[in-house]
């Protein structure tokens, strides 16, 4: 039932494949999806946390040369 649950199969394939009804295979999925909430409502993280860096895209299209951020980087043809 997990391993289809976890391949995405529908609840009409999980019952072909576990010769289940299909309100039985209904309900054993929705007790499998309660108990992972349950369990990961009670995971306990750690103190610590860690980030990188964080690059954005400007555009300078339109801005003139004295008010630019940063020397405009010429495009190269080949």
């Amino acid at each position: 039932m997990i391993d289809n649950l976890l391949d995405g199969f529908s609840i009409r394939r999980i019952t072909e494949e576990n010769n289940i009804s299909v309100p039985t295979s209904f309900q054993l999925r929705h007790k499998v999806l309660f108990v992972l909430d349950n369990y990961i409502k009670n995971i306990q993280l750690g103190n610590s946390a860690q980030s990188d860096e964080k690059y954005f895209k400007i555009n300078l299209k339109g801005i003139k040369q004295k008010n630019m951020p940063r020397y405009s980087k010429r495009r190269t043809f080949k």
